[in-house]
């Protein structure tokens, strides 16, 4: 039941489509209740059978449920925090909330594949890292719009010089940051 928690888990945590859930609930929902209506020992052998066959499904899912883990949420949520955390260690006063941005989405990369639970254990405290860097970049490097979609176009590298407004000179400026930025055509 361990395994199944924690892939059910891991699948509310990453957002998984729910649809895909389908077959592992039907398995589930099946062998419980031919388990728990079974007075007879074909009936219990039927039971056992539909157990085997939830068992065979829910490695199948939880693969699908890694694998939604890796492709989706980590390619889009934590890798671009690779780049924009080694942006924004460049500028003196977030550089450690840079560090902190960098080294998150490396854990989310680098996470390792073992036991269900463990696995859901990290991705449960990827996401509040996550979360909590979030409203830490809000405060700091959002809190002024321009700011923010510079810092993100260079993190994207589709800045342009058109997004060097006053504003956001005069943000690089007040940080240490004017010098450690550089145009490249």
């Amino acid at each position: 039941m361990k395994r199944l928690d924690a892939v059910l888990d891991l699948a509310r945590l990453t957002a998984f489509p729910p649809e895909e859930m389908s077959d592992l609930i039907d398995d589930a929902q099946y062998a419980g209740e031919a388990l728990a209506s079974a007075t007879t020992s074909d009936e219990l052998r039927s039971a056992s059978d539909a157990y085997g066959e939830f068992l065979r499904t829910l490695p199948r899912i939880g693969a699908q449920v890694v694998r939604h883990w890796k492709n989706e949420v980590v390619a889009k949520e934590y890798r671009p925090l690779i780049s924009f955390g080694l942006l924004l260690e460049k500028v003196d006063n977030l550089a450690a909330l840079g560090r902190e941005m960098r080294e998150c989405g490396e854990a989310a990369v680098n996470t390792q594949i073992g036991k269900w639970p463990e696995l859901r254990d990290e991705v449960m405290r990827l996401e509040e890292q996550l979360s909590r860097l979030r409203r830490e970049r809000a405060e700091t490097v959002s809190a002024i719009p321009a700011v923010g979609e510079f810092l993100i176009a260079v993190g994207n590298g589709t800045a342009t010089l058109a997004l060097l407004t006053p504003p956001v000179l005069q943000w690089l400026d007040e940080n240490g940051a004017l010098e450690s930025f550089r145009v490249i055509s």
